[in-house]
């Protein structure tokens, strides 16, 4: 165990003086405080993480309604297990479009 001198405003000093073991009870303090700091540091790395991924999944949007019927036939199936990672969702109605023009490239409709 290492001591410390430290110095505190009166107020929360006042309070102290009625704790029976002021060590335990400031050792859990600053405990319960790094907690907090260290969520607060995930929290801001899963915002970040959450901007990044809308910004590609608007960006594989943005893609897919530009897909034309003249790119349908460009249009190609690979087995999932060959995906790294997913890049974002595409909108179910860009699905419904590139549905609707894969079916007419292939006179299905």
């Amino acid at each position: 165990m290492t001591h410390l001198d430290i110095s505190l405003p009166d107020e929360i000093a006042k309070k102290l003086v009625l704790i029976p073991n002021k060590n335990r009870f400031i050792a859990k303090a600053i405990k319960e405080q790094f907690e907090l700091e260290r969520r607060k540091g995930l929290e801001r790395l899963l915002i970040e993480g959450y901007k990044a991924t809308n910004l590609e999944e608007k960006a594989v949007n943005a893609e897919w309604e530009r897909a034309s019927l003249e790119k349908c036939n460009q249009i190609r199936t690979i087995d999932k297990q060959r995906l790294i990672k997913a890049l974002g969702k595409i909108r179910p109605e860009i699905i419904e479009a590139v549905e609707e023009a894969t079916k007419i490239h292939l006179e299905m409709k």
